[in-house]
């Protein structure tokens, strides 16, 4: 069943509580079976999951990393690296893997994926330090997705913070490099570390 449709029948028959309309939206979105990250329950917790759901539904992702490579784009050698900071040994393998099975193969060339570099240069805006997730939907509203440690889901009634984090991501983008002028860019900076 479809978000929208279920939002449509909890109307008609007036079910009005918001923690029981977001728990069937949940069981809406994640009804199609087990999912793909269950293999990987030892390192995905609910929230993830919850993330991980709506971003396999989704129609169109867009991220903003000021820091790292974002996990869809990041090769085993990165991930591995960035990741054994972060947690247990003996979950590192596990971690990666899940990595790796959300990064697409060939997403650089890809027709419908943009990626692009914002350069230092650019400045200040409003997430210029705090990494997002816009994710799109054909049948439901936006959802926002803050990462970072007191990061997490937005809640669909936020209007004001999802509108902004939009505008944010449209303002970035329009100063952002992509084709021949990113390429160049990034080939600047590789440069300068080979000659460090």
């Amino acid at each position: 069943m479809l978000p929208t449709d279920l939002r449509a029948l909890l109307q008609l028959y007036e079910v009005t509580d918001a923690g029981l309309v977001a728990e069937l939206e949940d069981a809406a979105r994640g009804s199609k079976g087990q999912s793909w990250w269950a293999q990987y329950s030892d390192v995905v917790s609910p929230q993830y999951a919850l993330y991980l759901g709506y971003e396999g539904s989704a129609d169109m992702i867009r991220m903003y990393n000021p820091t790292i490579l974002p996990g869809l784009v990041q090769t085993e050698d990165y991930a591995t690296a960035l990741l054994s900071a972060l947690g247990p040994e003996s979950l590192l393998r596990q971690q990666v893997d899940l990595r790796l099975s959300r990064h697409l193969l060939s997403l650089t060339e890809h027709p419908r994926t943009n990626l692009r570099v914002l350069p230092f240069s650019a400045g200040a805006h409003f997430s210029v330090a705090t990494p997002f997730i816009l994710l799109s939907f054909r049948d439901d509203d936006d959802l926002l997705y803050v990462e970072g440690p007191g990061g997490g889901l937005s809640s669909r009634d936020d209007l004001a913070l999802m509108a902004r984090y939009q505008e944010c991501f449209e303002e970035i983008s329009a100063i952002a490099y992509e084709g021949d002028r990113m390429t160049d860019l990034l080939g600047a900076v590789r440069g300068s570390l080979d000659n460090s």
